[in-house]
């Protein structure tokens, strides 16, 4: 008997993980994330310490690009509030270059599946 229960409450619980539609659920998933990650619950494995890894390497290369961008120009002797525009200019038109690549790439792919959901 206990052992049903047992199996009940893990399967609401379970459900209640995967149905991350609305609101509350959203919140709760997030909560419950956020728990086990200061808990120290949370399994890590190669895949994951690899990827971390990666976003914290990435992260240190953009700060140290806008650094030494920022240096360059400062060592060119232009004022700080030019040297911020000039920096932000070259982000603002990398970045929106990448953001029209994925959306040429998300617009092609949306032709090639003919628009289809992959429930259907």
């Amino acid at each position: 008997m206990d052992r049903d229960r047992k199996r009940e409450a893990w399967e609401r619980d379970l459900e209640a993980r995967q149905r991350n539609i609305v609101f509350p659920d959203t919140a709760a998933n997030e909560a419950r994330f956020w728990r086990n990650l200061t808990n120290g619950k949370l399994r890590t494995t190669s895949a994951t310490i690899i990827y971390l890894t990666i976003v914290g390497l990435t992260a240190v290369g953009v700060i140290g690009m806008l650094v030494s961008q920022l240096y360059e120009l400062r060592r060119a002797g232009l004022p700080w509030r030019q040297r911020i525009v000039e920096v932000a200019a070259e982000w603002v038109v990398g970045l929106a270059f990448a953001g029209g690549l994925l959306l040429l790439i998300k617009w092609k792919a949306s032709q090639i599946g003919g628009g289809r959901s992959r429930k259907e």
